[in-house]
């Protein structure tokens, strides 16, 4: 039977009644977190936020693009590397034109940032250019003081923060990272735990080294091409190479794509594309001029678009990312659409159970155990998934 406006002490009485004694206690928990979850989530407020790389190098290319930006007025910024280059000070690079957004400024171009707002990842010239790693570390304070984050990579060369619906994490894709840069790394293996964890609508993953690009100067990164799809990733930003690039791949055989950017042209050199053999996916290539990305981000949407310092501000690419709304896909068992089974599952058909008003993106998805009608043994089964009691997802019928 359907539940129309069922409490919720009900639900857990019943679903604690059908489960073995042993596990009552274990299980009936959870159910109790899923409802204090309905209490305390709420929808997120809307960002916007941009991305660059390969940007910091005095001159009136980076000049352009920080101006652009600005004009812009965004929550905050993110970088994929080369944030300094040459050997003069790193503040001369980045504090001279985004002093404002940088929390615990220390530099000598004005005032900094209450709280931070300038979210930088580590390039190759970090380790080689403007005093090193060490320089990098000491100027930024990553993610810094106002921003949330689960602090459980306990280290600013790669770490998590969150923004509004959007959950960001900062690879360093640089051989020289200590917990190593493979996919089978403890850092990729850090990725993996907190993209399965992670309760956000967006999840945005970005580094320097491209795992995929068609550039001609240094191409798609074999080492970085880590499952972020499968893992929970919705989109991936890098740099390295000196261009703009969209990229859409379906990497896990599930019938969608996401997008992986090369925004590496924020203010240091351009790169060339060849003339034909694009890496597969390739939809946008753009190197005649600088430019940033500029990425907007609600509940529902993420909108992501770059644009050339031509005329100051040219539109060149545009995407726009919707909460899928489709229906079953390999498993049953993503109750919210989101893309991964977790806790914010269960937490989605209590309120659905319980007509709290959450609307079932798909029924076929919450009908976790196949038999056509989406009920407490759906409820039941999810819960006995989660908990490790040994139910086996079945496939989409």
């Amino acid at each position: 039977m359907l539940f129309d406006n069922r409490p919720a002490e009900s639900i857990f009485t019943v679903v604690t009644m059908v489960q073995s004694p042993v596990a009552t206690l274990r299980r009936g928990c959870l159910i109790l977190a899923a409802v204090c979850l309905l209490v305390t989530e709420t929808s997120a407020e809307p960002i916007r936020f941009v991305a660059f790389g390969d940007y910091g190098y005095a001159s009136t290319a980076e000049q352009s693009v920080a101006a652009m930006v600005r004009s812009w007025s965004p929550d905050f910024i993110i970088t994929t590397g080369d944030n300094s280059y040459g050997v003069g000070p790193i503040d001369l690079n980045i504090g001279q034109y985004y002093h404002e957004f940088i929390g615990n400024y220390v530099g000598a171009y004005g005032v900094g940032a209450s709280t931070n707002r300038f979210l930088a990842s580590i390039g190759n010239h970090e380790y080689s250019d403007g005093g090193g790693i060490s320089a990098y570390l000491n100027y930024f304070t990553l993610p810094g003081d106002g921003v949330i984050s689960t602090g459980s990579s306990g280290n600013e060369r790669y770490y998590d923060f969150r923004i509004g619906p959007v959950h960001f994490f900062a690879i360093n894709s640089n051989i020289q990272e200590p917990n190593g840069n493979s996919a089978t790394s403890v850092q990729a293996d850090w990725l993996r735990t907190q993209l399965s964890q992670s309760t956000a609508p967006w999840r945005i993953v970005y580094m320097h080294h491209a795992p995929f690009s068609s550039c001609t100067r240094h191409g798609s990164q074999l080492v970085m091409q880590w499952p972020y799809e499968q893992w929970g990733a919705s989109a991936v930003l890098a740099g390295h190479d000196h261009t703009y690039e969209r990229i859409m791949r379906d990497d896990n055989a599930d019938s969608d794509t996401i997008p992986y950017f090369v925004t590496g042209v924020g203010g240091y050199t351009i790169y060339s594309f060849p003339s034909s053999g694009f890496v597969t996916g390739s939809a946008v290539r753009y190197n005649a001029n600088y430019g940033s990305m500029l990425i907007e981000a609600e509940d529902t949407s993420l909108t992501m678009k770059f644009c050339s310092i031509t005329n100051g501000g040219m539109l060149i690419d545009s995407l726009r990312l919707a909460r899928s709304s489709g229906c079953c896909v390999g498993t049953t068992g993503d109750v919210n659409g989101i893309g991964v089974v977790d806790l914010t599952d269960l937490s989605a058909l209590v309120n659905y159970l319980t007509g709290g008003g959450f609307v079932l993106p798909c029924q076929a998805e919450a009908n976790i155990n196949t038999l056509g009608i989406v009920d407490l043994s759906d409820l039941s089964a999810l819960v006995n998934y989660l908990t490790g009691g040994g139910y086996l997802l079945p496939n989409c019928p």
